[in-house]
């Protein structure tokens, strides 16, 4: 599970370490439902069926490769996968809109990919 290209690359030095991610791993499940793919989404056999995503990783994410294999996965699966990967940053972009344009574009983005996924699948907001 923490096997991947950017555990080694980015798990050290930056805001969250491959040992941060490990205690939030903790926190979410016991340490043998890791690689379950309720944890770890990424882990499915089959992704048919499985709703439209969003993702984004940041350039200097541990997970990141992990997000990117799991955008492959749904995209040979046929489902809709929109992919961002945001140079440059580290996790939490979000947080930063405030404090670096980089940042607002991704929430932007985000906002107006699931706006036109949800109008072209005719999903109507709960009013």
């Amino acid at each position: 599970h923490f096997d991947r290209g950017s555990y080694r690359r980015h798990g050290e030095g930056l805001p969250l370490t491959s040992r941060d991610v490990r205690w939030f791993m903790s926190h979410h499940a016991p340490s043998g439902q890791w690689c379950d793919p309720r944890s770890a989404p990424v882990r499915l056999r089959k992704v048919t069926g499985c709703p439209p995503a969003w993702i984004a990783t940041a350039e200097y994410d541990v997970p990141c490769d992990e997000g990117e294999a799991y955008v492959r996965a749904l995209e040979r699966g046929c489902v809709l996968a929109i992919y961002m990967r945001v140079p440059s940053l580290t996790l939490g972009v979000a947080r930063l809109i405030n404090d670096v344009p980089e940042a607002q574009a991704v929430v932007d983005a985000a906002a107006d990919d699931v706006r036109r996924v949800r109008l072209q699948a005719r999903i109507v907001p709960n009013q």
